[in-house]
């Protein structure tokens, strides 16, 4: 069994007594900003003290890695990204997306304690526990109680190691019923070639949420959609085309056009330029075919400009 102080002590050097010290203030030590959500509203980021952050990672590298991730889970995971998200989807005829509410603030202690109780892998004293309760939770959540953070190293781990009994009965459902699924972080994503059939997957869903011990989850129904191939379809920012390929969208496209239009002509801050950059790699990610014909239409130089790259090295 694991006694988290003596183990994270003799790894760092230091004497457990100085590193309990500062693991006892750690759910105080939070740096709380907001950002402005695009459907309005805001987003409150809470980020951990430098040195708090360092033993999140420590303790992530010692203990946390060996709980399981579910398949499903695409989000924080090395080697994918929104686009292997979008093309487990890309060839079904109906999509269904469902949202949750304040996903990580949803995330309790008592959920990683629950996840870590159900494997045999990792075995830890209560004493270490609590530890860890006060080391990964934020206690400034206007929800009351320690709560994940956003803005911990450690969060996106814990949200997919949490949600891992949750993704396998999602899985297990959809899998009898030929549907596939993906969750990408708050995002879940389900797609069929069946009519009727994401409906009554919707309804399990809200069901399973209201009814599984761990965690307590909530579906936003204003994001809930439910959209077939001739609607616009959209995963996680990926557009999926009629024919099952996936694209950036027209509107997107027609914004970029007129960005790079306008950095020709030196109109563009640092910033904006900047986040052209942004949209320009999100391009040769998802749709690099445009990519390549705004290299033809603008000159191969001047994305390579806005992209920041040196003028030999070719665009993929």
């Amino acid at each position: 069994m694991i006694n988290v102080l003596e183990y994270m002590s003799s790894e760092l050097g230091m004497t457990p007594a100085f590193l309990e010290s500062i693991i006892r203030s750690a759910p105080n030590r939070y740096k709380v900003f907001e950002i402005p959500k695009r459907t309005g509203g805001v987003r409150v980021i809470a980020q951990p003290a430098k040195e708090i952050k360092f033993l999140q990672r420590v303790a992530l590298r010692l203990f946390l890695h060996k709980l399981p991730v579910h398949s499903a889970a695409m989000a924080y995971q090395n080697g994918l990204s929104i686009r292997d998200n979008a093309f487990k989807h890309k060839s079904s005829s109906y999509i269904l997306k469902m949202d949750f509410k304040d996903f990580f603030p949803s995330i309790t202690p008592a959920d990683l304690r629950r996840s870590i109780a159900c494997q045999s892998a990792i075995t830890i004293d209560e004493a270490s526990l609590i530890h860890l309760d006060r080391l990964l939770f934020w206690a400034g959540h206007e929800a009351g109680g320690l709560r994940l953070s956003i803005g911990a190293p450690t969060s996106p781990f814990i949200s997919n190691a949490v949600m891992f009994n949750f993704d396998s009965v999602i899985e297990d459902l959809c899998r009898r019923h030929n549907v596939t699924y993906s969750r990408y972080a708050d995002d879940l994503t389900f797609s069929t070639s069946e009519d009727e059939v994401l409906n009554r997957i919707a309804a399990y869903v809200r069901e399973t949420c209201a009814t599984i011990d761990w965690p307590r989850l909530h579906i936003n129904a204003k994001k809930t959609v439910n959209v077939s191939k001739k609607h616009r379809r959209v995963v996680t920012g990926v557009v999926i085309t009629p024919e099952g390929s996936l694209s950036i969208g027209h509107t997107r496209k027609r914004q970029i056009r007129a960005r790079v239009h306008a950095f020709l002509k030196g109109a563009l801050s640092e910033e904006q330029t900047e986040k052209l950059r942004g949209e320009l790699a999100f391009c040769n990610a998802i749709e690099p075919d445009f990519l390549r014909r705004l290299s033809i239409k603008y000159g191969e130089q001047t994305i390579l400009n806005i992209m920041g790259r040196p003028a030999r090295k070719p665009l993929r």
